[in-house]
């Protein structure tokens, strides 16, 4: 089990903050939906994997429907981002004692610069399935902020230049570090979860200034050691507020994204937990596994909240390292096995569940229009239906593993496998 604690949450035109009744989510990335095009970070920056993109390529293969495709020295599972003419993407390379940010550009993959990050201390522990480059970057259009734990946080501007760097201190994780860093306003957000089942580790979860990498405020995270989870804004209706919330180990937590402070915590997610929370219909999201529960919970409480505020949990069928998609008053989870599990967002009735025919996933799926993006671990996207059934609309190969979140962009799908960089659509 615990091999499979990928991080790829690793993982891609934020267009807009997706509204819902009750609850809309998204995350303030700094003016990052002010551009069309753009997919600033994390499932798009807000976390949610949704785009207004409606006409994206539903059939491709490594020599069809290829707009460009580009070489990526070393490794890595984190996710493509987009801003403008640029993409940007994080790796690891000299047996994965040198940690890079790539610059890329948009319109033909031509690789444009590389910045590396300072020198630093070699983690004691990784997953193969992690990595060393396993966080996907957030950017804001003037700078790329990218995370790659004991390595510390680095700020680059777009020439490539090393604005700022901040050393963390050593993260002894069980799998390595794969939560992205998010973009709130002017500060950068990061979980620090850390340590093992054996031992709980120095687990935080900090706010820095985008522009001077300070500390803004840190709040402690004791006993919290099993999170692989990025965290996501959600601004509550009728409160007046904005909770950071994340999906954590035995428990989710809401802290206010200005101060730190806790907010309110609920009971039921299992021990180990990677998915990112989405929300919408005025509640949060959150899914642990493998094969765990899923709770429905309303947001604006205080303290502990789960005989309070849980408005329906399913016990089984969650996936342990792919987040959710929220679409179409629908909760689709495809487990890591390629089970999916479809539910009513509102009351979490089941609404199906069947079989993908493949063997593994660790992607998160991205949502447009009526259909839904997976990607499995063999490069396999599977185009589905946003459907009360599973209907297959096909199944497109790159032919090479891929464990990283596709990114949209101007009609196109970015995909990062192995050793590529593909851009997928009409040129």
């Amino acid at each position: 089990m615990r091999s499979r604690m990928l991080a790829v949450c690793v993982t891609l035109t934020l267009v807009g903050l997706i509204a819902y009744s009750g609850v809309s989510t998204g995350q303030d990335t700094g003016g990052a939906r002010s551009h069309s095009g753009n997919w600033p970070g994390w499932r798009g920056g807000d976390g949610s994997g949704l785009c207004q993109e409606k006409d994206l390529p539903t059939e491709w293969n490594e020599t069809s429907n290829v707009a460009w495709k580009s070489a990526v020295p070393g490794s890595g599972h984190s996710s493509p981002v987009v801003w403008g003419d640029r993409v940007f993407l994080t790796t690891a390379e000299d047996d994965d004692k040198r940690r890079l940010v790539l610059c890329y550009d948009r319109s033909n993959g031509k690789l444009l610069w590389r910045t590396e990050c300072p020198s630093h201390a070699m983690e004691a522990k990784i997953d193969p399935k992690t990595g060393y480059a396993a966080a996907t970057p957030v950017t804001d259009g003037e700078r790329v902020y990218a995370f790659f734990g004991s390595a510390g946080v680095m700020a680059v501007d777009f020439a490539g230049g090393l604005v700022w760097h901040r050393d963390l201190g050593e993260f002894a994780s069980e799998y390595g570090v794969a939560s992205s860093p998010i973009l709130v306003g002017e500060r950068l957000i990061l979980n620090c979860d850390q340590g093992t089942v054996a031992q709980a580790g120095n687990s935080f979860i900090t706010a820095l200034d985008k522009t001077s990498g300070k500390t803004v405020w840190r709040t402690d995270r004791p006993g919290q050691s099993h999170s692989w989870s990025t965290p996501v804004i959600v601004p509550v209706e009728g409160g007046g507020r904005k909770e950071l919330v994340l999906n954590g180990g035995n428990k989710v937590w809401a802290y206010d994204p200005d101060t730190g402070e806790p907010l309110w915590s609920c009971d039921g997610t299992t021990i180990e937990v990677t998915p990112t929370i989405v929300a919408g219909n005025g509640l949060v999201y959150s899914v642990s596994g493998a094969n765990g529960p899923t709770l429905a919970i309303r947001p604006g409480g205080r303290g502990n909240v789960t005989e309070t505020h849980v408005a329906w949990q399913a016990r089984r069928g969650a996936p342990y390292v792919p987040s959710p998609i929220l679409t179409a008053g629908r909760l689709y989870m495809v487990a890591d096995k390629g089970i999916v599990t479809c539910l009513d967002a509102k009351s979490g009735k089941s609404v199906f569940q069947s079989r993908l025919p493949t063997s593994e996933f660790s992607a998160s799926p991205i949502a447009a229009g009526d259909k839904i993006y997976i990607t499995s671990e063999e490069g396999n996207t599977f185009v589905l239906a946003a459907e009360a059934k599973l209907r297959v609309i096909s199944k497109n190969s790159l032919g090479e593993p891929c464990l990283a979140s596709p990114a949209v962009s101007r009609g196109q799908i970015l995909i990062r496998t192995q050793q590529y960089l593909w851009c997928i659509g009409t040129k």
